[in-house]
């Protein structure tokens, strides 16, 4: 009918019993009042303890607490220290002495661990991985939604845990570092890892192989071009074949001055009158358009009656051309559709300027291959620009340079697309304000 329990009870100089709770300095522990027995683990103010042999506490050693004791509890069976007080040392994460401690225990080898938020693994002799890279396999890395592949940990014994394009020249995710032939997208920007598993930069490069795959993008596999940083660049997301001509690797005139970005971007037709893509991605281009290139002027190379709508609101000025493509374009009507297009592309208030047709192919490839031409670009990137959207099919736009190059007199191509401008009535001075508009000094 009392708080207490049967057992040895001392009485002090009043006759009160004394009622003594937790480890004593007589090396007992008490709960009550009564001295605890022997092979037991108890918990006492947020730490525990156990009574070893002689019925005494354990202290500064370390025991193996089996099931038997530590069932009921938040510890599981494995070896602890108990320190000078009797208290388990309830260690957790990467210890001085090498070793990954959970809950006071000691973790053993070959685990990968989550800890503070950083990963570990555990390697041979039980101690965690510092300073090294290791491969780890699924079965490591699949329970934390990681994949298989090389991970590096610092000094500290944490997982690396690198994203994106490194100096060492490999692409990271998670952590890990990625394999050759795939393209991946970083903050916004597309890369893609070539030849010995490294990301390629300066160039322009294949993307695609049989059956690839770009989930939710509107790149096809096709001829893109990386920046020095690795980047695709002149492509626009929810743009397809989209590209600014200023942003296009190595597309520079014979001496050297860069095409200035910003200024022309060509692609698609956005109101998908004619070809239909998803509309979450036209949507994406059309924003991108108006908010961050902050087009003013449409150039719709298309006719009227293609039924397409205009996608911008009324500070966007929305012009079809029914543009002539080419080999049509040294035709009389094809001369008149030339000098209407280059006289507004000589207006430098029509600037930022959105230039398409329905695939951004035929009539808009023919003038940017003018334009670009009369800029003083080679004809190989001439070529080159053209078949980035349309891959090896340039026998059409070759034929424009060879019937330009064989019918107009100059001193090389560039002087020769400006006699064939010319004698579609676009003057010197629209010629000199072009690039003007578009060269870098």
């Amino acid at each position: 009918g009392t708080e207490l329990t049967p057992g040895n009870y001392e009485f002090d100089a009043d006759g009160k019993i004394i009622m003594k709770n937790g480890p004593q300095s007589d090396g007992y522990f008490y709960r009550n009042g009564i001295r605890l027995s022997a092979y037991q683990l108890v918990k006492y103010e947020g730490d525990y303890y156990f009574i070893n042999d002689f019925h005494k506490y354990a202290t500064g050693r370390t025991l193996y607490l089996g099931s038997q004791f530590t069932d009921g509890t938040d510890l599981t069976p494995g070896n602890y220290e108990f320190d000078a007080d009797g208290k388990i040392i309830m260690k957790n994460g990467p210890q001085s002495d090498g070793y990954f401690y959970r809950n006071g225990i000691r973790q053993n080898a070959y685990q990968l661990v989550q800890y503070e938020g950083d990963y570990y693994f555990i390697n041979d002799y039980n101690k965690y991985t510092i300073s090294k890279s290791v491969y780890l396999n699924e079965t490591f890395v699949k329970p934390f939604g990681l994949l298989a592949g090389y991970y590096e940990f610092d000094e500290n014994g944490k997982l690396v845990m690198k994203n994106g394009p490194y100096p060492d020249g490999h692409f990271y995710q998670n952590g890990t570092r990625l394999n050759a032939y795939q393209l991946v997208k970083y903050e916004g920007d597309y890369y893609y890892i070539g030849v010995g598993n490294k990301y390629v930069t300066n160039r322009w490069q294949y993307v695609g192989m049989p059956d690839y795959v770009f989930n939710g993008t509107d790149v096809r596999p096709w001829h893109h071009s990386f920046d020095d940083q690795g980047r695709m660049i002149g492509y626009y997301e929810g743009l397809p074949n989209g590209r600014d001509i200023g942003e296009i690797y190595n597309l520079k005139t014979t001496d050297g001055k860069s095409i200035k970005s910003g200024l022309l971007i060509r692609g698609c037709e956005l109101d998908n009158a004619n070809y239909y893509y998803p509309t979450d991605i036209i949507d994406k281009g059309i924003d991108r358009l108006k908010n961050e290139f902050h087009v003013k002027f449409d150039m719709d190379l298309r006719s009227e009656t293609v039924g397409g709508l205009d996608v911008f609101d009324e500070s966007v000025t929305h012009k079809y051309y029914n543009m002539a493509m080419y080999d049509e374009i040294f035709t009389a009507d094809g001369k008149e559709k030339i000098k209407e297009v280059f006289t507004d592309l000589a207006n430098p208030d029509n600037y930022p300027i959105y230039m398409h047709c329905s695939h951004g192919i035929d009539r808009t490839g023919t003038v940017a291959f003018l334009l670009e031409a009369a800029l003083g670009v080679p004809y190989q990137m001439l070529v080159y620009e053209y078949t980035l959207s349309v891959g090896s099919y340039g026998n059409k736009i070759v034929a424009v340079y060879n019937k330009l190059n064989s019918s107009y007199t100059g001193a090389d191509f560039k002087a020769k697309t400006e006699a064939y401008l010319k004698d579609c009535g676009i003057t010197q001075e629209q010629i000199d304000t072009l690039r003007e508009i578009y060269l870098e000094k």
